[in-house]
């Protein structure tokens, strides 16, 4: 029989006292000691049965109380062994969703930053390509050659014209300077 058994018929004789003395409005000195007398005997009883109960004993069979207070002890022990275990397989499946869903989030991370890499490193290589053609050919085709050339001459004109002009501005502003310097010195 197994402690949970022998508390349980223990506190049902406690009951029972109860309801008896409950019933009784005066209690003696004599009842008192025999209420306590009764209870030791319950106890005794208690134990007398789980001791005796559970499986048949046989003839050979010698147990004793450390044996049957070994056996509660090691079914505690596999009992909270396997808490143990349910409680370490909660933790690890929450640890594994957890993760899981950081590295969902880092992969659309790492998804988002290739694809803007790679299109800036298509877009490059299509720029150091045009530079290539136009480098091995000096232009990458004859219409910008002749627009080029064209470009060039327009800007080389431009120049010559805003040079002249600059030069004559700058004689003319010298010659105005001269007449008014004349003109307040008489």
């Amino acid at each position: 029989m197994r402690i949970d058994q022998i508390l349980k018929s223990v506190k049902q004789v406690n009951a029972n006292e109860k309801t008896a003395q409950q019933n009784t409005a005066v209690t003696t000195p004599a009842r008192s000691e025999k209420v306590a007398g009764s209870r030791d005997a319950a106890l005794l009883t208690a134990l007398d049965e789980a001791i005796n109960s559970g499986s048949a004993k046989t003839a050979g069979e010698n147990r004793s109380p450390v044996t049957d207070v070994m056996k509660v002890a090691s079914e505690i022990a596999a009992t909270e062994q396997e808490a143990l275990v349910k409680e370490a397989q909660i933790f690890a499946t929450a640890f594994a969703d957890a993760l899981a869903a950081r590295m969902d989030t880092w992969n659309k991370v790492a998804a988002e930053q290739h694809a803007k890499h790679m299109a800036a490193l298509e877009k490059r290589a299509a720029e150091v390509a045009a530079y290539v053609q136009q480098s091995a050919t000096g232009y990458t085709d004859e219409a910008t050659a002749k627009e080029a050339a064209y470009n060039e001459g327009w800007n080389t004109t431009v120049q010559a014209i805003h040079k002249t002009a600059a030069e004559e501005f700058k004689k003319a502003a010298y010659v105005t300077a001269n007449i008014l310097n004349a003109a307040v010195a008489q």
